[in-house]
C-alpha cells in the first residue's frame, strides 16, 4: 500500500490530461441529480417522488462514477465515452440498485444504536462499489461481506487520507463550491488507488 502522498501523487499523474473529462463526467453527473431534484422539489407534494427517483439511481450512477474511476486510477481510461458509461449504467441497474440499497439499509439500522457503529459499518462496506466493478455476477451481501473483510484494521487508515482533503475542501468552499470540480475527480482517484492498494 502506498502512503497517502503517494496515492494522491499518483491521482494527479493519472488525471493528468484528464482533468477536462473527468470534471465533465461529475458535472454532469451532477447535474442528472439536480434536474431530479428540481423537477420535484418545488413542490412539497411531489418532493417525496424526487427523492425516490433519486435514491433509486444513485446506486447506478455511483456504480458508473466509481468504473469511471477505477478504469482512469488503472490508466484503462482513454476518451469519455457517454455511450458506454450509458450501457453501463442500464446494465448494472439491478445489481448496482440492490447493492446501494443494502449499504444504506445496514449503515442505517446500525446507527440506530449510535453513531459511531454506524460509522464503523460505513467504513467497511466503502469499497463495496468497487468490488462490484471488478465482481459484476457476486451479489451484494457478498460483496459487502468482501468490502468488511477488505476494511478490517484499515478503517483509521481511510478516514486519516479522506481526513487530508479537509483543507482542500475549506478552499473549495472560499470559491462558493466552483472548487470541488476539481477536488472531486482528484478525491475519486486517490480513493481508486486506495481500493486497488488493498487488494494486493
Amino acid at each position: 500500500m502506498k502512503t497517502r502522498a503517494g496515492l494522491k501523487e499518483a491521482a494527479k499523474k493519472q488525471l493528468k490530461d484528464k482533468w477536462v473529462d473527468s470534471i465533465i463526467v461529475v458535472v454532469v453527473f451532477m447535474a442528472i441529480v439536480g434536474l431530479i431534484s428540481s423537477i420535484f422539489g418545488n413542490d412539497s407534494n411531489t418532493s417525496w417522488i424526487g427523492s425516490l427517483i433519486v435514491f433509486v439511481v444513485s446506486g447506478p450512477l455511483s456504480y458508473v462514477l466509481t468504473k469511471y474511476f477505477l478504469d482512469l486510477a488503472r490508466g484503462t481510461a482513454k476518451k469519455v465515452n457517454w455511450n458506454k458509461l450509458a450501457g453501463e449504467f442500464k446494465s448494472m441497474f439491478t445489481p448496482a440498485l440492490v447493492l446501494y440499497f443494502w449499504v444504506a439499509l445496514k449503515t442505517f439500522l446500525w446507527s440506530l444504536l449510535l453513531v459511531v457503529p454506524g460509522i464503523i459499518k460505513a467504513y467497511g462496506y466503502s469499497q463495496s462499489f468497487y468490488i462490484l466493478v471488478d465482481n459484476k455476477k457476486m451479489d451484494a451481501k457478498e460483496i459487502m461481506a468482501k468490502s468488511e473483510k477488505m476494511m478490517n484494521g484499515h478503517k483509521w487508515e481511510l478516514f486519516v487520507l479522506q481526513l487530508s482533503f479537509f483543507g482542500w475542501a475549506l478552499l473549495c468552499v472560499l470559491t462558493f463550491g466552483i472548487g470541488y470540480l476539481w477536488l472531486i475527480p482528484y478525491m475519486n482517484t486517490t480513493f481508486a488507488n486506495y481500493y486497488d492498494g488493498l487488494k494486493k
